[in-house]
C-alpha cells in the first residue's frame, strides 16, 4: 500500500483490507514486543548492584546526621545554661562555690524550666530528657554537663560510662557538656561542646 494511498477496509468496515484483497496475517501485524526474561533479570541485577553501591553512603549520611543533630542539642542546652547564669549570676541548681560537676543533670534540667522568674531557657522536645529527668542524647545515654562552678577559668570534667572515662580540663569555656555518641567505647564517637 502506498503512503498516499487510504487503507481499504472489509465489508463489515472494521478490519483492514491488504492489497490482495485478504484479511491481514498475523505476521503482518504490528508485533507487541514482550521482555524476556534474561532481559528482565539483567535490568534486576543492575538495580540490585546500584542498591549495594549507594547504601554504605546513605548509612553515612544517616549517621552524620544523627551526630550533628547532637551536636545542636549540646550547643542548645549550653546556651540555655549560660543564659541562666546571666540571667541569675549562678549556674541552675548551684548554691554554693563547689568543685566543678558538682550539681546534677537533674537540677541543671529542673532549674532551667522552673525557675523563680518563670523564664524558659530551653524548649526542648520529649526525646531530649530521660524517664529519670536529665538529658540524654538520641542513643537514650545521659548527657554530661559541667560548669566552672568554682569560677577558675577552667571546668573539670571527669565521667565514666560502659566503661569508658574522660578526664580533661576544658579552659577558656564555662561549660563543658558532652555526648558518648552511638558507642561509648569509641573515641571518636564522642561529641564535645568545647571541639567545635
Amino acid at each position: 500500500m502506498r503512503v498516499d494511498q487510504k487503507p481499504s477496509f472489509d465489508k463489515t468496515n472494521r478490519l483492514p483490507v491488504s492489497e490482495s484483497g485478504s484479511l491481514p496475517r498475523e505476521s503482518d501485524a504490528p508485533r507487541c514486543r514482550a521482555f524476556t526474561l534474561i532481559e528482565l533479570l539483567t535490568v534486576v541485577s543492575i538495580i540490585l548492584l546500584l542498591a549495594a553501591l549507594l547504601t554504605p553512603a546513605v548509612m553515612k549520611l544517616i549517621k552524620l546526621a544523627a551526630r550533628q543533630k547532637a551536636a545542636t542539642q549540646i550547643e542548645s542546652i549550653t546556651h540555655a545554661i549560660k543564659q541562666y547564669e546571666v540571667t541569675y549570676g549562678k549556674w541552675p541548681g548551684q548554691t554554693m562555690n563547689d568543685s566543678d560537676g558538682s550539681i546534677t543533670p537533674a537540677q541543671i534540667l529542673t532549674n532551667l524550666v522552673d525557675n523563680p522568674r518563670r523564664e524558659t531557657f530551653l524548649e526542648y522536645p520529649p526525646d531530649w530528657v530521660s524517664a529519670s529527668g536529665v538529658f540524654q542524647d538520641r542513643w537514650d545515654q545521659e548527657i554530661y554537663i559541667a560548669m566552672d562552678e568554682n569560677r577558675d577559668g577552667r571546668v573539670d570534667v571527669d565521667h565514666s560510662y560502659a566503661g569508658s572515662t574522660v578526664t580533661t580540663n576544658v579552659l577558656n569555656e564555662s561549660v563543658a557538656i558532652f555526648s558518648w555518641g552511638p558507642n561509648p567505647s569509641e573515641e571518636r564517637d564522642r561529641i564535645f561542646s568545647w571541639l567545635r
